[in-house]
């Protein structure tokens, strides 16, 4: 089961169509090791490119071997803002960032994709959290 869509992501929301999902997850790291674990995942699931953009937007591009569609993939990085008294009582040589991972897969064009979308984003999740 996928994380729950985050009332605050600010990727475009998915159409009616099943051919896309949207999900959130927390991840508790420095936002840039958060970055370059997303960056190595999306290399090691052979995304055919990526991009990152400003506000730490990356957009990846997968494409189907057997058809040849492309789908993209938006991942947005945002820091969670913690308590400031709990903050006070941690040392500050710690980092105790919290980073909600913002994704969004959508097919191109078509308005099934066979699930491949919601497929690619768990295994992304996955290896994302392996990474840890």
């Amino acid at each position: 089961m996928l994380p729950d869509p985050s009332a605050d992501n600010p990727l475009e929301p998915c159409p009616e169509t099943p051919n896309c999902t949207r999900s959130s997850m927390e991840v508790h790291a420095p936002i840039s090791n958060v970055k370059t674990a997303v960056l190595e995942v999306l290399n090691d699931m052979k995304a055919e490119s990526v991009e990152t953009g400003e506000n730490d937007i990356i957009h990846a591009v997968f494409r189907i071997k057997i058809f040849g569609y492309r789908d993209d993939m938006h991942i947005a990085l945002h820091e969670k803002k913690g308590n400031q008294e709990q903050d006070k009582d941690k040392n500050e040589d710690e980092d105790h960032s919290v980073i909600i991972v913002h994704v969004r897969s959508a097919s191109r064009v078509g308005n099934s994709d066979l699930g491949v979308n919601k497929r690619r984003v768990k295994r992304f999740y996955k290896r994302l959290k392996r990474k840890g």
